[in-house]
């Protein structure tokens, strides 16, 4: 074989092998984790009534817009896996949506209902609040129980609507 033949048959052979690791690299990272395997954070809404949830910094910057529809739970948020257990959601409300100027607001057919401000606290049991650590149900699940579902339910009493009217 001349020189000319070996140059072109190493090239196709490296175009081969750059190939092989690209396609194997990408693959990789382009596989999508399992949610079953990441800390998941649920809205649950327990009214009769379609809601929009606001999480607004002071500024009045929208940090989170989403609906939750009448007796459904929306996921708001998950992943974190940078956080360790336990109280998972305490660390993301904290880390990300907790400052003392941070609010949640629920709107219902486009009025606003309420209006829940940071930061995270314990405050009485009896008291429904976005940022009371007592008002998160939270438990272990996916595999192994290893991964945290919290969740924060909103109840007709906490808008203020009596029923029937």
């Amino acid at each position: 074989m001349d020189k000319q033949q070996l140059s072109i048959k190493y090239l196709g052979s490296l175009g081969f092998k750059t190939l092989l690791v690209f396609f194997l690299f990408t693959g990789i990272f382009a596989c999508k984790k399992d949610p079953e395997h990441t800390h998941r954070f649920f809205i649950e809404n327990n009214t009769s009534y379609d809601l929009v949830f606001h999480l607004r910094r002071a500024s009045g910057l929208l940090v989170k817009d989403f609906v939750i529809p009448s007796n459904q739970k929306t996921l708001f948020g998950g992943g974190a896996l940078h956080f360790s257990t336990p109280d998972v959601i305490f660390k993301v409300i904290n880390e990300y949506y907790g400052l003392p100027t941070d609010t949640v607001e629920i709107l219902r057919n486009g009025e606003f209902v309420i209006k829940w401000g940071g930061p995270l606290r314990a405050m009485d049991a009896s008291t429904n609040h976005f940022y009371n650590e007592l008002s998160w149900d939270i438990m272990m699940g996916g595999p192994n129980n290893k991964y945290e579902r919290a969740t924060f339910t909103i109840y007709e009493s906490d808008l203020g609507i009596i029923e029937g009217n």
